[in-house]
């Protein structure tokens, strides 16, 4: 697991990256990957969201 900082419209949260498929430390994921790994739901499913430790 790695701590990132999510960027998601316009907000900063501290979000925890357990998406073994496609989120590493530094990455670019679609919302969705936020919902099925970390059981978030986030208000736009389309947005492509960006990853930074």
């Amino acid at each position: 697991m790695h701590a990132c900082i999510v960027h998601l419209c316009g907000h900063t949260q501290m979000c925890v990256c357990v998406c073994v498929f496609v989120c590493v430390c530094v990455c670019v994921c679609v919302c969705l990957c936020l919902c099925v790994c970390m059981g978030i739901r986030f208000h736009d499913m389309a947005i492509t969201h960006t990853f930074t430790c």
